[in-house]
């Protein structure tokens, strides 16, 4: 029978980084070097990608072999002392995940394989509230259609509201996700046992934001504030890698604040919003800055007064920016950076996230493929 459920964040952190897990991090590393491109690789080439010794490298993908997570094959070509040079791969049709995406006006979804390749994808569109679990029934659906009899132990679900650790949803734009009920209905797509893990999308996006801070710039940040702005607003927090969530779920939630600042750029995004879209309204202001210096000086300053309260209380190494927002181009991010950097005491660095990047679906489906490895590697 499926199941369903509830993960917070930091605990995929802790089943990988804190001890938990049967399995040395040197598996876990090799694991994760055999996925990037799905090519074959010598001990050499993973000796070289996760820096441990051969032996170290040698012992690990026997264990792998073992479990049935990878292959191992010897080609044509010798090494050096003559014999076969064995090379290794990972098995991509293991196990698969599904990630959804729940915004504003669309749900989409993407279907991955056991390496992280991205097999399938579809949206549909969210026409009013009532209409959010028709869509997520209907991307659910058509993901699980293609998965086949391909085994989905996960689907993970970035939504519009707060998750609480023991796996309570309280969503106020879509109301009709805090009755659980619709996990089992969307587990019941796909071959079982699946396991529905439903995410913060703002946190998701934050998680990203973290690891494309250190993965594509090189930075090793021991804080940062993570601002996901597309139609609407979300923040979260980020500690040392682990999503800092509170005893509830609740930390950084702007929408639970009584400040009045929040207010002001959720009602003033809001009213652009009703009038024109504001996904297409963003790509207008960057491709025509002159055309809306208004909106640039606007927003700018709307944003730039509660995040450098924000700066001032946490004092994070970085602000990082994402979402559709981004489209509104270097003037605007130029005028955001400005007024956060004067208005702050501590004037953090600022990054933003690239235009047509997707935080969201990306944290999702860096989560499920560390559940994927982390039950592979436990086998």
């Amino acid at each position: 029978m499926n199941t369903t459920g509830s993960l917070s964040v930091p605990f995929r952190d802790l089943l990988l980084a804190d001890g938990q897990a049967s399995f040395p991090p040197s598996s876990y590393a090799i694991l994760r070097a055999l996925s990037a491109g799905n090519s074959w690789k010598s001990v050499s080439d993973l000796v070289h990608a996760t820096g441990f010794s051969r032996p170290t490298v040698t012992k690990a993908l026997t264990r792998l072999i073992d479990s049935g997570v990878i292959e191992c094959e010897a080609p044509a070509a010798t090494s050096v002392n003559g014999r076969p040079a064995q090379v290794y791969r990972r098995l991509s049709d293991r196990d698969w995940s599904a990630v959804i995406s729940v915004g504003y006006s669309q749900c989409a979804g993407q279907l991955r394989n056991s390496v992280g390749a991205k097999v399938a994808s579809f949206s549909a569109p969210i026409a009013s509230p009532k209409d959010v679990l028709k869509a997520i029934y209907g991307v659910g659906s058509q993901l699980a259609k293609i998965a086949g009899p391909h085994r989905v132990p996960y689907v993970l679900v970035g939504i519009i509201g707060i998750v609480t650790p023991g796996g309570d949803i309280h969503s106020d734009g879509y109301r009709l996700l805090n009755d659980r009920a619709w996990m089992g209905e969307l587990a019941g797509y796909f071959s079982a046992p699946t396991k529905v893990i439903v995410c913060n999308d703002a946190k998701v996006a934050a998680i990203w934001m973290d690891s494309y801070l250190r993965q594509q710039l090189s930075l090793d940040p021991s804080s940062i504030i993570a601002l996901h702005c597309s139609e609407a607003v979300g923040l979260a927090l980020v500690v040392g890698g682990h999503i800092w969530e509170g005893a509830h779920g609740a930390a950084g939630e702007i929408s639970l604040s009584s400040t009045s600042e929040w207010q002001q750029v959720s009602a003033y995004l809001r009213a652009i919003e009703e009038r024109q879209g504001l996904r297409q309204y963003y790509k207008t202001v960057g491709n025509e800055p002159g055309a809306h210096r208004e909106f640039i000086e606007t927003l700018g300053e709307l944003l730039a007064r509660p995040l450098s309260e924000l700066v001032d209380m946490f004092d994070p190494d970085a602000l990082c920016i994402s979402g559709a927002i981004v489209d509104c181009g270097p003037e605007f991010k130029t005028r955001l950076t400005a007024e956060v950097q004067q208005r702050s005491r501590i004037a953090p660095e600022v990054y933003f996230a690239p235009a047509e990047s997707q935080p969201i679906v990306g944290g999702l489906t860096a989560l499920a493929q560390k559940l994927i490895d982390f039950d592979a590697l436990a086998a």
